[in-house]
């Protein structure tokens, strides 16, 4: 019994753990997205911590 719990919650980690991932690619993705392309990547950095911080 304890091997097939041990087996479930893995399972539920790994798929959770995926959702996450494609949530937040999503999500960068589109904040990528609503940047101007002339932008510099340096900047975007500092344009991500800034919204992070005033979402806080």
């Amino acid at each position: 019994v304890s091997a097939y719990c041990k087996e479930y919650i893995d399972r539920l980690t790994f798929y959770v753990n995926e959702h996450a991932k494609t949530t937040e690619s999503r999500a960068t993705q589109l904040l990528n997205d609503m940047l101007p392309k002339q932008v510099h990547p340096k900047n975007v950095h500092l344009f991500l911590v800034s919204s992070f911080l005033e979402a806080c």
